[in-house]
């Protein structure tokens, strides 16, 4: 070690070179406290510093399900803002990607921590009156920015955990809105299938007492006695499939030990129209899938920087102290040094490192086209499901009901024939049900296109 000689008696001196040796070493600002890390202000939103995180904390437990009673005590139906908020109070998806937020931000505080100083203590001559002892301290100086090259991509993975918390967010929020519009066609379907019992029953009894007064025959009765089993059969299997569809929403909101009764919506509520190209363009802009991807993009070009930079050398100084017992001296220490980057000048690195933001480039495209496939699949289905009810509601089912109540009229005034009003039963049994069946599409579509536009109120 290259060392400075001090010929005075006094410390003073030494120690001064020594403290100016490790403040040289010491970049401006190393020893400051760590930057505050603020969540996203809003889902999808990332930041330009490393988040703690998203609002719910990894270790919370899941929200109790709020007692949800109607005055006199009785159970008050469910409603889709109420599970929606359960939902995201409780599911543990959130919880998982909050944590993920919160280890990027960890990471990415990490990435721009300063080396640690190292503290050496030796004694290069030990002999007797002639030993020198030494104690002295090693800083690395890091050059070229390298610390905020790397600290500047852990950040973006940190925006891309945000980003990968907003899908969770609307992943949940969509799985809910489903199942609770699933549940609520499946509660609708229970109706259906009640008034075509009512209808059938009533046709049945009307034969009955045509067959008392010997207008019909025994076979003429029999056909209604069949649509009145089928109905009921019918009946049975709608109220099995509300009971699944209210499992299915517990399991949605993430609190699958929850009993769930009736819920309250409107499956008649309007809902807008879309323009599709306006759609795509706003999906392909603001989609949380493409600000991930432009986040890797960002990410790549940081480590891109950072590739370049590792060739140009760190500086290493050791700055200290060192005593001499015969003669008496005391004497400054002071080296520095560097790696020479003659042979390896990070070429592989650097040429990876350009192929990965060519990659994330072509990524974010294929996201933007990914997502417009997506948006055009959903406002066709929308479109059609959109018609399909308006036809139903104004053209078909008012001529379906129309056609039962005349048959019914006639077969009353011993004018009309038995099959006719078995046909028109089962007409309005499949026509009632088609609307339904429309009624869940338009929906569920409109479902699909909330969660690409990410809206949180819906509808």
């Amino acid at each position: 070690m290259p060392t400075l000689l001090c010929r005075r008696r006094g410390t003073w001196f030494c120690s001064g070179i020594w403290l100016w040796s490790c403040a040289l070493c010491l970049p401006a600002g190393s020893l400051r406290a760590a930057p505050p890390f603020a969540p996203p202000s809003s889902p999808g939103q990332a930041s330009d510093r490393a988040p703690a995180a998203p609002p719910a904390p990894a270790g919370s437990a899941p929200a109790a399900a709020p007692e949800n009673v109607a005055p006199g005590g009785r159970q008050a139906a469910l409603t889709l803002p109420q599970a929606q908020s359960l939902a995201l109070g409780s599911h543990p998806r959130l919880r998982n990607a909050a944590a993920s937020v919160q280890a990027a931000g960890g990471r990415a505080w990490q990435a721009g921590a300063y080396p640690n100083p190292s503290v050496f203590s030796a004694s290069p001559q030990w002999s007797g009156a002639q030993s020198q002892y030494n104690v002295y301290l090693q800083q690395t100086l890091v050059t070229a920015n390298k610390l905020r090259l790397d600290q500047a991509a852990a950040v973006r993975e940190v925006n891309q955990a945000q980003f990968a918390w907003t899908r969770a967010h609307f992943d949940v929020l969509t799985g809910v809105r489903g199942a609770f519009y699933t549940l609520l066609v499946e509660q609708q379907r229970v109706s259906v299938n009640h008034r075509l019992v009512e209808l059938t029953s009533r046709s049945y009894e009307l034969a009955e007492r045509m067959l008392k007064s010997q207008e019909i025959s025994r076979q003429d009765v029999l056909p209604f006695g069949i649509e009145r089993d089928r109905a009921r059969l019918a009946l049975l299997g709608a109220e099995t499939a509300v009971i699944q569809a209210r499992r299915e929403l517990a399991v949605a909101m993430g609190i699958p030990q929850l009993e769930i009764g009736a819920i309250n919506g409107d499956l008649a509520a309007p809902l807008p129209r879309f323009d599709l190209a306006a759609l795509q363009q706003t999906v392909a802009a603001n989609h949380a899938d493409v600000g991930a991807a432009r986040a890797a993009v960002s990410r790549n070009m940081f480590r891109l920087a950072r590739a370049r930079a590792e060739p140009i050398p760190d500086l290493v100084f050791q700055g200290g102290y060192q005593r001499q017992i015969e003669p008496a001296q005391d004497q400054a220490l002071f080296q520095v040094g560097m790696v020479v980057p003659l042979w390896n000048r990070n070429q592989g690195a650097i040429t990876a490192a350009q192929a990965e933001v060519a990659a994330a480039r072509a990524d974010t495209l294929r996201w933007q086209l990914d997502l417009a496939q997506q948006v055009a699949d959903a406002w066709s289905a929308y479109e059609i499901a959109t018609q399909q009810v308006e036809t139903f509601q104004r053209q078909v089912l008012p001529k379906a009901m129309e056609s039962v109540r005349l048959q019914q009229q006639r077969l009353a005034r011993g004018e009309g024939d038995v099959i006719g009003l078995v046909s028109s039963q089962r007409t309005l049994a499949d026509v009632e049900l088609a609307a339904l069946n429309a009624q869940q599409n338009r929906w569920q579509s409109a479902i699909v296109i909330a969660d690409l536009l990410q809206l949180e109120r819906f509808p």
